[in-house]
């Protein structure tokens, strides 16, 4: 499996504006089709090349895309060192640099991932702007 010239292209810029301006979020748009799951096994993948010791959350706030997105890195990238964090999967294997989540498990226990280098959101559109909400709480605690 490789990204197509645009998925690689998305995922440069956003591995490029992270190293370059690292205090900005960097947000990709994908319309459906796209294949955003490959994208992000693209930038988990140069992200942990450049930096061996990063630890990264893949947060998404659907089971299915828990499993469409490990799933893809397992198929892009068959040594990736990841695990699984989703309660409806029945997994909890956060020892890994790479670990994608549910994120209402992770609401629950955000620590339980330990220090992240950062957290990438698959289908951001679902993060509300209230500090009451599940991922505006996550990224606090994990802050």
């Amino acid at each position: 499996m490789k990204p197509r010239f645009y998925q690689r292209e998305a995922g440069d810029a956003f591995v490029n504006m992270l190293f370059e301006q690292p205090k900005e979020q960097p947000l990709v748009a994908m319309p459906t089709g796209t294949g955003k799951s490959i994208s992000i096994a693209y930038v988990c993948k140069e992200i942990i090349d450049r930096i061996p010791s990063a630890r990264l959350a893949v947060a998404t706030h659907s089971q299915e895309l828990v499993e469409q997105d490990s799933n893809t890195i397992q198929r892009y990238w068959p040594a990736a060192p990841y695990g699984i964090l989703a309660s409806g999967l029945g997994l909890r294997q956060t020892s890994m640099p790479i670990t994608f989540c549910s994120i209402q498990t992770l609401v629950r226990n955000p620590k339980m991932v330990g220090r992240l280098s950062g957290i990438i959101v698959d289908e951001a559109h679902a993060i509300a702007p209230g500090e009451n909400t599940m991922y505006q709480k996550t990224f606090a605690e994990l802050r």
